[in-house]
């Protein structure tokens, strides 16, 4: 799935990125790639996510949220 619909509260891992290089560059200079686990803090339309990777957070844009993959960890009740 996409990061974009993961849900507040989720934590997923980023399975791939698929954006232009040098965009995906950039994303792994900030830890973003691979293997990495994510908080979803917050997902509310029309708002950029609010994201925590270790002790760091980020905010990207739905746009580049629906180009990363990610792997869900646990299913909700």
């Amino acid at each position: 799935m996409s990061l974009i619909e993961a849900r507040s509260g989720d934590t997923v891992y980023v399975e791939r990125v698929e954006l232009p290089s040098a965009a995906a560059t950039r994303l792994g200079e900030l830890g973003l790639m691979p293997g990495e686990q994510l908080q979803v803090i917050r997902n509310q339309r029309p708002c950029p996510l609010v994201l925590g990777l270790g002790l760091s957070r980020l905010m990207l844009g739905r746009d580049i949220c629906g180009s990363i993959r990610v792997l869900q960890t646990a299913l909700r009740a």
